[in-house]
């Protein structure tokens, strides 16, 4: 287990992400900044401690502004 517990805003900088793993951290939430990647193909974020209502809009959201992305949580 890793113990990452947040991810800088300035990730939404990064153009060339196409796989971002983050499981197994103590993550709670994203920075909205991450919705900008549009590059991003797969974002793991399995075995975090988002609750089902934040599981759920950051699902909403991908969806919304990459529908190609595959989440998985």
């Amino acid at each position: 287990m890793n113990r990452i517990r947040s991810v800088p805003p300035q990730i939404g900088h990064v153009r060339d992400l196409s796989i971002f793993g983050l499981s197994h951290n103590k993550l709670a939430s994203l920075p909205s900044d991450l919705l900008d990647v549009t590059t991003l193909h797969r974002l793991d974020i399995r075995s975090n401690r988002f609750s089902i209502t934040n599981l759920q809009i950051i699902a909403a959201k991908f969806n919304t502004t990459n529908p190609d992305l595959t989440l998985q949580y």
